[in-house]
């Protein structure tokens, strides 16, 4: 069921939206420039990622070669081919090349619009590089990509949004090898989220008896007493179905402790790469998945020693792992632009689902 009148009324916004960055009377600038009591908590690294993102969603709702070109310009001008190929909140550049890509040859009036081969070049470059998972990203023992910086804090972000890229982007592949290769890889992702882990555990609230009991949410818990989080109340007052956590560390440990953020915080951005990659399970795979062969009690016989992962209390200074030192009221606010932040990658996972679904009924 398609509401037309309603799609036109946020498209004209998004035009306006994208209007008012280019424009701004006072030149563009960093957020934490414009407000600068965020600097120390979200600061962004660049906004040239964003603009080109809403630059191709502009160009590929519009068939506007023109809003294709204004992509590519900010591609250049931010110097984005340079940048971190892990997909986060902050830094989404490695989704530009893939996205140019679909854009390019999902219509003739496209096709000509720029060169699809050199992005495909690019975007190629950047897969084959997280598959090989030898740097920047690498796989920890048990199987999950890691970025050393990026996945410090919600290791499941990085791996699961590059796995939304592999899937969205097979199809497009230049050869049946790299096609299979990201299809593979994606999987052992999404498997491991899903409980094919040391730890036994899907780190998805509520599916299965092994799953995340303390995910770090006021809602979800119920207490109010920020001094004793993990203890008020004892057991959360709600179960927090379908949220993602930020899951383990790099030695693939996971110890499921209410205050510590960097493990149990539950948000937008790695939450939505989930939807594409389930929506493709179900379409492309009748097993059920990894969680659902797992019996009670498995992660409490994997959980690791001791009461908290080291280094996790926010209040107390740890000289080995600087980024999780944060005050109680710097928690809070990590929490909220978290979310907050994480809106783009939201609407982009369910953008490539949706654009996955149409796909996929074409080839019926």
């Amino acid at each position: 069921m398609v509401n037309s009148t309603y799609s036109n009324v946020l498209l004209t916004h998004s035009r306006q939206l994208l209007s008012f960055a280019v424009n701004a009377t006072a030149g563009m600038q960093l957020y934490q420039k414009a407000v600068p009591q965020i600097a120390d908590i979200y600061a962004s690294s660049s906004y040239y990622d964003d603009l080109a993102l809403a630059s191709i969603f502009l160009g590929i709702a519009d068939s506007s070669a023109t809003y294709l070109q204004l992509a590519k310009t900010y591609w250049d001008k931010g110097a984005l081919s340079q940048g971190d190929i892990a997909l986060t909140w902050d830094d989404k550049h490695s989704a530009i090349p893939v996205l140019m890509v679909e854009a390019l040859t999902s219509s003739s009036s496209l096709s000509s619009a720029q060169d699809v081969n050199v992005w495909k070049t690019t975007a190629e470059k950047m897969l084959d590089q997280i598959v090989a998972a030898d740097g920047p990203g690498r796989l920890t023992s048990g199987g999950l990509l890691y970025f050393d910086g990026s996945s410090d804090a919600a290791s499941l972000n990085p791996a699961l949004n590059s796995a939304m890229l592999l899937i969205k982007y097979a199809n497009l592949a230049t050869t049946d090898s790299k096609s299979k290769d990201y299809l593979t890889f994606a999987k052992l992702q999404l498997d491991y989220v899903l409980g094919s882990n040391p730890m036994n555990m899907p780190y998805v609230v509520g599916i299965n008896p092994n799953s995340p009991q303390n995910p770090h949410s006021a809602p979800a818990s119920g207490g109010s007493d920020i001094g004793n989080i993990n203890t008020s109340p004892m057991q959360e007052a709600y179960v927090l179905y379908g949220a993602v956590v930020g899951g383990p560390d790099k030695n693939d440990n996971f110890w499921d402790e209410r205050r510590d953020w960097v493990q149990t915080e539950v948000a937008l951005d790695y939450n939505a790469p989930l939807l594409t990659l389930v929506a493709w399970k179900v379409a492309t795979d009748g097993n059920d998945p990894f969680y659902t062969r797992l019996q009670e009690g498995a992660y409490a016989a994997n959980r690791p020693d001791g009461t908290s992962r080291p280094c996790s209390n926010p209040d107390v200074y740890c000289p080995n792992n600087d980024p999780y030192s944060f005050s109680q009221s710097e928690q809070i606010a990590v929490g909220v632009i978290l979310g907050l932040g994480a809106v783009a990658i939201l609407l982009m996972g369910l953008w490539l689902t949706y654009e996955w679904q149409k796909s996929m009924k074409k080839g019926e």
